[in-house]
């Protein structure tokens, strides 16, 4: 797998569309997609000709920028579907324990709504080409169906957020998974068993779900400082009643830290309202923003429309700055811009190095041995089996005996959630028993501590693994 990383605050994601301008310049058209809850191709029909009256843009003389010589390429639609597991664990001494989900929670299950969406590499952003929610999961059994509607065939990637709050809020903190592999979509195609799995903290969750502030800034008896103002909604698809937020996150997207629920009115051109939130004094500068559920799917989430606040129409205003004085009279208008969202959210990320052997090749190994490379969501603890490895890593990869002769190392490429903990080993399975970590077998790890332990955080890493014959843990 090789996914193109996404900096933390270089790039937004965005809903998709297949006018060619909004291709060129990494932006999506929002403008016609605001209800669509199945993920259909929007009907804008706008492919960035120029607004004069020339048809033909080849003797056209104007020097603006827009591309109006690119034909877009042909609109396509497949479906996704797949089964969402949560696993919650506690932070045991020796790291990650699986807990007994229905024996700790006393079946119940204490999160909230399951967010799903398909998202595309444009090369300088992600986009949202599909959606789906689970509502009201459990931790196992999460069916999900998405229909993804892309520009042209090509890859996605595919992700799931869990709602650990139980806000109705997807939290730029809310725990990830991902299904490791791009996918290659093509018109048409149905793909199936695109299965995720998400960890949890066992002690994370559960929420009131009352959405009435989030985060460090909420509850203290100090953190009282008000910001409010008129809050603005430009679509005429709106109707009351639908989810929308007012909310302030960090100038590097994180967040919200808090935020506040908005009723506007729906209007003839969208909705209108107010809103009113507290904060923490002595912030400094923050994002103030807002987004409104257009996808329909009962959260707050990235593929929706967003905006903020503005110190003119049309024109962000952020960062404001949180001192002392209440702030009054600040208007969020939604959508500003291309509606994306300003939450910085980095899905995936990938590991990657070599395999080799500690002081010679593969042909030192028994013939007929298979090698292993993993990102583990457990530390692993004396022989493992080849088919746990298979079922409970985020991403593996198995080289096997005919493609290892003759070599001294191979690459390995494995996609895995950003912001997580994972447990990075190759294994040498030299007796072909589907069993690893035995003693007398080779084994390898991440050096970054004694039990391959790789914080995944926000940026690729890569790391080479040295197959030696040491004393298993």
């Amino acid at each position: 797998m090789n996914r193109r990383l996404l900096s933390l605050c270089g790039f937004g994601l965005i809903a998709a569309s297949c006018d060619t301008k909004d291709e060129e310049f990494g932006v999506g058209d929002t403008a016609g997609i605001q209800t669509d809850t199945a993920g259909d191709i929007d009907a804008d029909t706008d492919v960035g000709t120029d607004p004069d009256t020339d048809t033909d843009p080849d003797t056209d003389t104007d020097t603006d920028t827009d591309t109006d010589t690119e034909e877009p390429g042909p609109a396509i639609t497949a479906t996704v579907r797949g089964t969402i597991t949560v696993e919650a664990y506690i932070d045991g001494p020796d790291g990650r324990e699986e807990v007994d989900e229905a024996t700790y929670f006393g079946g119940e299950f204490p999160f909230g709504p399951i967010f799903v969406s398909a998202t595309s590499d444009t090369g300088t952003s992600l986009r949202y080409v599909g959606s789906d929610a689970v509502r009201a999961p459990s931790f196992t059994g999460n069916s999900y169906e998405m229909t993804v509607s892309m520009c042209g065939a090509g890859p996605i990637g595919v992700y799931a957020s869990l709602d650990e709050g139980n806000n109705f809020v997807i939290e730029t903190d809310d725990p990830i998974g991902v299904h490791p592999s791009e996918l290659d979509v093509t018109d048409g195609a149905v793909l199936e068993d695109v299965d995720i799995t998400i960890l949890v903290a066992a002690d994370a969750g559960g929420g009131s779900g009352s959405g009435s502030g989030s985060g460090s800034g909420s509850g203290g008896s100090s953190c009282d400082l008000v910001i409010d103002g008129d809050f603005s909604i430009t679509a005429s698809t709106f109707s009351t009643g639908t989810l929308t937020l007012a909310m302030l996150t960090t100038t590097a997207g994180a967040g919200p830290t808090d935020f506040a629920w908005v009723e506007p009115t729906a209007t003839a051109t969208g909705g209108e309202g107010s809103y009113s939130l507290e904060t923490c004094p002595g912030q400094g500068e923050m994002n103030l923003v807002g987004a409104y559920d257009s996808n329909g799917n009962g959260l707050i989430d990235p593929a929706d429309t967003w905006g903020s606040y503005v110190s003119a129409p049309d024109t962000s205003g952020n960062p404001i700055s949180i001192e002392t004085s209440d702030l009054s009279g600040y208007e969020i208008q939604v959508p500003v811009g291309e509606g994306d969202t300003p939450l910085s959210v980095v899905p995936f990320v990938s590991l990657t190095g070599h395999v080799g052997v500690a002081g010679g090749t593969f042909d030192d190994l028994p013939s007929g041995t298979t090698v292993y490379v993993a990102a583990l969501k457990y530390r692993p603890n004396g022989a493992l089996s080849t088919a746990s490895i298979e079922s409970d890593a985020y991403d593996f990869e198995k080289v096997e005996w005919p493609d290892l002769t003759g070599t001294s190392s191979f690459s390995y490429n494995l996609g895995v959630p950003a912001g997580t903990v994972v447990y990075l080993w190759a294994y040498a399975d030299q007796d072909v028993d589907g069993l690893v970590n035995e003693t007398g077998e080779a084994i390898a790890s991440s050096n970054t501590d004694a039990f391959g332990r790789v914080e995944t955080g926000t940026t690729d890493q890569s790391a080479d693994l040295d197959l030696a014959y040491i004393v298993p843990l």
